[in-house]
């Protein structure tokens, strides 16, 4: 989370963490697929997600798929997505969003365009003071 937030330091710890917990536990199915998801959802290291969310995948994590999916989408391999998705639906037949998606890739109607957004000023709410607080009418 601090890493979603910004907080200074945190992909550093998190990333320690993760690499920590897999040198203790190389077949982690969950520390390879969130370690994988967390690499995946940065912009820098989105590549590097790929072998841990396919370690996970072949442990049985089948999200791994859909994650490791939308990986490739990011990086415009449409091939791999699609194989990705199909792997993922032959775990999750009845998920109609992932084969939706899938339709939608096969026939080109999916593309992906990362938007770089300058954020527009934070405006910090602070709480009222005492001398703010509205006055309640006194019970009669």
């Amino acid at each position: 989370m601090g890493h979603n937030l910004d907080f200074p330091g945190c992909p550093d710890k998190a990333i320690s963490a993760f690499e920590a917990l897999l040198k203790l536990q190389p077949d982690s199915k969950s520390g390879n697929f969130y370690y994988g998801a967390f690499l995946a959802g940065t912009d820098t290291l989105r590549l590097k997600s790929i072998p841990y969310l396919e370690k996970a995948a072949s442990l049985g994590v089948s999200d791994a798929h859909y994650t490791e999916a939308f990986v490739y989408l990011s990086l415009q391999d449409r091939v791999h997505a699609l194989a990705e998705l199909d792997k993922y639906l032959r775990d999750n037949p009845t998920d109609e969003s992932a084969a939706a998606l899938r339709r939608d890739l096969e026939h080109g109607d999916v593309s992906i365009t990362e938007k770089k957004v300058k954020p527009s000023d934070a405006v910090l709410i602070q709480k009222p003071t005492p001398e703010e607080q509205p006055v309640s009418p006194s019970p009669r």
